[in-house]
């Protein structure tokens, strides 16, 4: 949906790294992306909680984990890149944009607890630093790393499922990756 919408917007090259989910390494996907190379990097994921959040509810007659006390996107960057100026300009694009189509950033990650404490670089925008995180640490391109939601949230992962929910969330990441493309650049 997303590599559909950004060439009708005129971008002419959209690369797609690792889109069926089969993680080979971690550092796969900057050296896949750096080899192209690319002028930009979004890696998009849905989130999860930490395993103290998880409950365990039946839904047709079988048994699945959720936790219904977080929800929203995460945006996360890292301080170690060699552009990290690049790469928090476009999370702020991201957040604005997510914002403007009335997405609501998750805040969970800066809990102090393990496995988050993440640095809260921008709170109305829900941007982190996750610094060592290598698909945003070794990208040369400016790089970004979107949790489009909660997936452990029972209805956010409904709303996840939702063409129309979808459609308006890749709306936004389009409108983003043009603003910062434009500014940066010039042109698309």
């Amino acid at each position: 949906l997303l590599e559909r919408k950004l060439l009708a917007a005129g971008f002419g090259d959209v690369t797609l790294i690792n889109q069926h989910g089969n993680i080979d390494s971690l550092l796969s996907r900057p050296q896949q992306a750096n080899a192209v190379p690319v002028s930009l990097l979004l890696s998009i994921h849905h989130d999860s909680v930490q395993p103290r959040y998880l409950s365990t509810w039946q839904h047709n007659g079988q048994t699945f984990d959720y936790s219904d006390r977080y929800r929203g996107f995460s945006i996360f960057v890292s301080r170690k890149q060699t552009v990290t100026g690049q790469s928090l300009r476009f999370a702020r694009y991201l957040g604005d944009t997510l914002l403007s189509a009335q997405f609501t950033p998750s805040l969970h990650h800066a809990e102090p607890i393990p496995g988050e404490n993440r640095p809260l670089l921008d709170k109305p925008r829900g941007i982190y630093a996750f610094d060592n995180l290598a698909v945003l640490k070794y990208t040369d391109a400016p790089a970004a790393l979107l949790e489009c939601g909660v997936i452990k949230h029972r209805d956010e992962e409904s709303d996840l499922n939702d063409p129309a929910y979808r459609e308006r969330m890749a709306d936004a990441i389009v409108t983003a990756v043009d603003q910062f493309c434009s500014t940066e650049s010039g042109t698309q």
